[in-house]
C-alpha cells in the first residue's frame, strides 16, 4: 500500500509539473536535480540524448532547445548536440 501511495504522489507531481511550470522552469528544475548540493558552479553531462529528455519533461525537442536558449541568460550553457 505504501508503494502504491508513493507512486501516486510521484505521478501527481509529474502531472502538476507538466501543467503548472513553463518549459524553461521544467528544464531548470531537472538540471538543478542533477547538481551537487553545494550550490556552486557545476558541469552536467546529460544521462541520455536531448530528445529523450524532451519526452521525459513533456516537451517537443524544439521546445527543449528554446528552453535551453532562454536559460542562457541565467548562466546555463550547452555544448554539443
Amino acid at each position: 500500500m505504501a508503494s502504491l501511495s508513493r507512486d501516486l504522489i510521484t505521478t501527481m507531481d509529474c502531472v502538476a509539473n507538466d501543467r503548472l511550470f513553463t518549459a524553461p522552469q521544467r528544464v531548470a528544475q531537472y538540471l538543478a536535480s542533477l547538481c551537487p548540493v553545494d550550490g556552486g558552479q557545476a558541469a552536467i553531462r546529460l544521462p541520455f540524448q536531448k530528445n529523450l529528455l524532451a519526452g521525459k519533461l513533456g516537451l517537443a525537442p524544439e521546445a527543449l532547445s528554446r528552453a535551453f536558449s532562454s536559460l542562457r541568460k541565467t548562466g546555463v550553457t550547452v555544448r554539443g548536440a
